[in-house]
């Protein structure tokens, strides 16, 4: 961070993520209402949930914690990255630093089997439209999804 703080310019985050990062994927209460307490969030309770679903985990309870049931350790870990993401754009806002996530939406990839609604080409060109907007128009501390004909933040 502190290169991007000496930054003569806005520096940019731009982290890949998923829609399997969204809350409404955790039911369960103590750790969603820890995502969305912006005020109080934490690297230390970041990571107090990440422990806390490893225990899970190993006691074979995490299906009953209220954990994410689709692609869970994937999820868990793109949960934690947008956790990260709204905590580093909080730390830095004023710093003409911006921190936020894309999710691509299903890109064709060896990790999807091949199968997506867009080339991997396609989903990276509207990444890079996003790091690159112009310093009036560009956010801190959102999600961007790909929509069907449009980019939208926020989900």
């Amino acid at each position: 961070m502190p290169l991007f703080r000496q930054s003569a310019t806005i520096a940019r985050i731009l982290n890949v993520s998923s829609r399997l990062a969204l809350q409404k994927n955790v039911t369960n209460p103590s750790i969603k209402n820890l995502l969305q307490d912006e005020e109080t969030l934490s690297e230390g309770k970041i990571e107090h949930m990440i422990s806390q679903f490893l225990d899970d985990v190993y006691k074979g309870t995490w299906k009953d914690k209220g954990w994410p049931k689709v692609w869970t350790d994937y999820s868990i870990s793109k949960l934690a990255l947008y956790a990260h993401s709204k905590l580093l754009a909080k730390q830095n806002k004023g710093r003409n630093i911006s921190v936020n996530c894309f999710c691509p939406g299903f890109t064709r990839t060896a990790m999807t089997g091949g199968r997506g609604d867009r080339t991997a080409e396609e989903a990276a060109e509207v990444g890079a439209r996003i790091a690159l907007l112009p310093p009036h128009c560009l956010l801190s501390g959102e999600f961007f999804k790909i929509s069907t004909h449009s980019l939208t933040p926020k989900l």
